[in-house]
C-alpha cells in the first residue's frame, strides 16, 4: 500500500513508490538529514523526524508493516531508563494508533515493541496491546528489518488474568519479527470498536499520552505497508529478500 524509501531521496523529502498515490514523507525543520553516503535518513533522537498525512491502511482489517533501521548507541545511551522512541507509526488523536517501538528497559537492555492503541471519543486509552519479544534484544548500530503484523482474522486465547479460571476468546493477534524471529501478542488487541488512525504518519517520532516526541536516535531506509497479514514465509520473502518485488500487494 505505501513504500518510503531512502536509497535515491534528496533534499528535504522522501518519495513514495507503490502504485497508489500517496505523497512523499517531508523532513522536519531541525533533526533529520538525508544521508547520501550511507543511503538513509539519519535522525537526531532530539528534534529529527519525516512525516506524512495518514492513514494509508485500513486498520479494521489485517495490515503488515515493515521498517528498515540502525538505532544509535551512543545517543541512546543518554536517554533515561523507560525511554520509548517510535520507529514508525500512525497517530490517533494524543496518541500512536499503531506503531513500532525502540524501548530502553535498562542502560544495556534495548527492546523492539510493536503497539495497537484503541482511545474512546476523548481520546482517553481504553485498551493497548503490546508484542515484545521477551528472548531477543535490540542491537544497536546495526540495521534491521523490525515487522509489525496485525491479523485480524487469527483466533485468539488466553487466560483471563483478573479470573485465572477464566478463558478469553476472540479475534486478531499482534505479531512482531525482528528479522525472521517472531514473538506473538499474549492479549488480544481486538477492540470494542473500529479504531483507526488519522492525521500524521511518522517515522522518527510519535505520540502517547496526549504528549507528541519520543524521537529516535538513528538511522532508517525504508517504510513499507501492506495490506494483509504476512506469515513467516512471506516475512522473509518480501521483507528480508531484497531481489523481490517490494511493492506486491497481499489480499485481504
Amino acid at each position: 500500500m505505501a513504500q518510503w524509501d531512502t536509497t535515491s531521496a534528496t533534499g528535504t523529502t522522501i518519495g513514495e513508490l507503490s502504485p497508489y498515490p500517496h505523497p512523499a514523507m517531508r523532513l522536519s525543520a531541525t533533526g533529520a538529514v538525508l544521508d547520501s553516503d550511507d543511503h538513509a535518513l539519519t535522525l537526531d533522537g532530539v528534534s529529527g523526524y519525516a512525516s506524512v498525512e495518514g492513514p494509508v491502511v485500513d486498520e479494521s482489517g489485517s495490515f503488515t508493516v515493515s521498517a528498515r533501521v540502525k538505532p544509535t548507541g551512543q545517543e541512546l545511551a543518554t536517554k533515561p531508563i523507560g525511554y520509548r522512541a517510535q520507529v514508525a507509526g500512525q497517530r490517533s488523536g494524543g496518541q500512536s494508533s499503531w506503531a513500532l517501538w525502540i524501548l530502553k528497559r535498562t542502560d544495556d537492555i534495548y527492546q523492539w515493541q510493536f503497539t495497537r492503541t484503541a482511545t474512546d471519543s476523548l481520546g482517553k486509552v481504553t485498551h493497548e496491546t503490546v508484542v515484545t519479544p521477551a528472548a531477543d534484544l535490540a542491537e544497536l548500530d546495526t540495521w534491521v528489518d523490525v515487522t509489525g503484523v496485525f491479523d485480524a482474522q487469527a483466533p485468539f486465547e488466553a487466560i483471563d488474568p483478573e479470573d485465572p479460571s477464566q478463558t478469553r476468546e476472540g479475534l486478531g493477534t499482534l505479531r512482531l519479527y525482528v528479522g525472521s524471529f517472531f514473538m506473538e501478542s499474549s492479549s488480544s488487541p481486538g477492540f470494542d470498536a473500529v479504531q483507526q488512525g488519522a492525521g500524521e504518519l511518522a517515522a522518527g517520532r510519535g505520540a502517547q499520552g496526549g504528549t507528541t516526541g519520543h524521537y529516535l536516535p538513528g538511522s532508517l531506509r525504508q517504510l513499507r505497508i501492506w495490506t494483509g497479514a504476512m506469515d513467516r514465509n512471506q516475512i522473509g520473502h518480501q521483507v528480508l529478500d531484497p531481489t523481490v518485488d517490494d511493492a506486491t500487494t497481499l489480499s485481504q
